[in-house]
C-alpha cells in the first residue's frame, strides 16, 4: 500500500477502483525517488547539485550549481569556501524532506492523470 498523507489516501480510495489503485501504485513506484539515495548523492555530489537533479528539483539544482561554480572559481577567498560548505550542509539536512515532497507531487500527478483518463472514458461511453 502507498505511504502517503491520510487526506490524499482517503480521496484516492474514494475515487479509484481497485484496478485504478493498482495502476496508481505501479506508476508511483516507477517515478518514486528514494530519500536515502538522495542523501548519499547530496553527501558525495552536493556541490554539483546532482541530488537536486535526481529529485527533479531543477530550479534549486541550477541555482545551487551556479553558486557552487562561482564560489569554486573564487576558491582562493575564504568567504566563498565557507558559503559552499554552508550550502552543502544545509541542503544535506533538507534533501530527504525535499525528496518526500517531490514524491508526493509525483503521486498527485499520476492520480490526476488517472482521473483525467477515467473522465475521458466516461465521456466516450456517454
Amino acid at each position: 500500500m502507498l505511504h502517503i498523507g491520510e487526506t490524499l489516501t482517503r480521496e484516492i480510495q474514494h475515487n479509484l477502483s481497485p484496478h485504478e489503485m493498482a495502476i496508481l501504485e505501479h506508476e508511483y513506484h516507477k517515478r518514486k525517488k528514494h530519500p536515502g539515495l538522495a542523501l548519499i548523492l547530496s553527501f558525495f555530489f552536493g556541490c554539483l547539485a546532482i541530488d537536486r537533479f535526481y529529485i527533479r528539483d531543477y530550479g534549486t539544482a541550477i541555482t545551487k550549481l551556479i553558486v557552487c561554480v562561482v564560489c569554486s572559481i573564487l576558491f582562493f577567498l575564504i568567504i566563498p569556501t565557507i558559503i559552499v560548505i554552508i550550502i552543502w550542509v544545509v541542503d544535506m539536512l533538507k534533501i530527504m524532506k525535499a525528496t518526500e515532497s517531490e514524491n508526493h507531487k509525483s503521486l498527485y500527478m499520476v492520480y490526476q492523470k488517472i482521473l483525467a483518463q477515467k473522465k475521458c472514458a466516461a465521456q466516450r461511453h456517454s
